[in-house]
């Protein structure tokens, strides 16, 4: 009795990891206005917008997701959702995170470089991944203005003042939201 018992409880065991090394059905989707490269189980795969791929892992092999995607484009400009749906799989969708219009008005007599973080788009996004790393910041002339996109409704401006500027005019970095566009005044304090 003990032994057939036994015999059972090794069969239920088993039966319950027969679905373990099954294969898992991933599905990429790009739902973004542009191409989209990436890396998903060690193989580059570009995806026009509109596009979707599928694949079949074992799932003893693990986990995958797609990595890498930002190249050629802003790293904020990209969003991937994930979605588990059980058996049926799991669902990778690439989305256009829209970006906020960046108004900047310097009022100083010298150029700044305004840097927020990564946020900053420094040119139009052309949606054919042409975009350049060094563009998380914006150049503005002495008296001038310069448009931009941005990646945040919260920024934290910071900027670079050429060295012949002088250190005692403190400037002063105001900005608001309005209507999607972050309006940003850059002037010195009396």
């Amino acid at each position: 009795m003990k032994k057939s018992f036994f015999v059972l409880l090794i069969a239920v065991f088993l039966g319950s990891c027969q679905g373990e090394f099954d294969d898992v059905i991933y599905t990429i989707t790009n739902d973004s206005s542009k191409a989209v490269s990436f890396l998903f189980n060690d193989i580059w795969e570009t995806l026009n917008d509109g596009g979707s791929i599928t694949y079949a892992i074992n799932s003893q092999k693990g986990i995958f997701a797609p990595k890498d995607f930002t190249k050629g484009h802003h790293p904020r400009s990209l969003k991937l959702t994930r979605l588990n749906k059980g058996a049926a799989g799991i669902f990778y969708t690439f989305s256009d995170n829209a970006p906020l219009s960046l108004n900047v008005k310097n009022n100083l007599e010298t150029p700044v470089t305004v840097k927020a973080d990564n946020y900053i788009s420094g040119s139009e996004d052309t949606g054919v991944g042409a975009f350049n790393d060094e563009l998380f910041t914006l150049t503005i002339k002495e008296n001038n203005c310069e448009k931009a996109s941005i990646y945040t409704s919260s920024p934290y401006f910071t900027i670079e003042i050429e060295a012949s500027y002088e250190p005692f005019q403190s400037p002063v970095i105001e900005w608001e939201l309005k209507d999607a566009v972050i309006y940003v005044i850059i002037y010195k304090r009396f």
